[in-house]
């Protein structure tokens, strides 16, 4: 019976700390989300401590609402699924959509499984056309 409940408490505890979102529409995604950039992924992602670091080239930025200094040539994402983070390939073009985060001293782009990440083959800054969001409140997120 101990080994029962233990098992138990092992599985409820394993699931709790998987990757979990709350189902929004895309356009609530982007609405609320930090910022939302086009960008052309320069490399396969290097991993540092708990995140995966793609080096990136910035093509547009559609929305952002960051106040200081943000680095535009990286985007962080966690290094697993089960901690929401995203395999992004080298070479593609994707609209992301994320928060910032204070990382290793230094206000960071972070995105994950919960945000957008909409693959492009070629450069789609001619026909992508963002969402409006004039006179939508979606509350951001808090940034820290």
């Amino acid at each position: 019976m101990q080994l029962l409940i233990l098992f138990v408490l092992l599985t409820i505890t394993g699931l709790s700390s998987a990757c979990s979102c709350i189902d929004t529409s895309v356009h609530e995604k982007y609405c609320k989300a930090d910022f939302a950039v086009l960008v052309k992924v320069l490399n396969n992602g290097r991993v540092s401590g708990m995140n995966r670091i793609y080096r990136i080239k910035l093509e547009a930025t559609y929305r952002s609402n960051v106040y200081g200094s943000v680095d535009k040539r990286q985007i962080f994402t966690a290094t697993n699924s089960a901690a929401c983070g995203v395999i992004l390939q080298r070479g593609y073009y994707y609209i992301l959509t994320g928060y910032y985060r204070t990382i290793d001293g230094a206000r960071r782009m972070k995105t994950g499984l919960c945000d957008i990440q909409q693959r492009f083959d070629r450069n789609p800054k001619r026909f992508y056309r963002p969402p409006n969001c004039n006179g939508i409140y979606f509350p951001n997120r808090m940034s820290t």
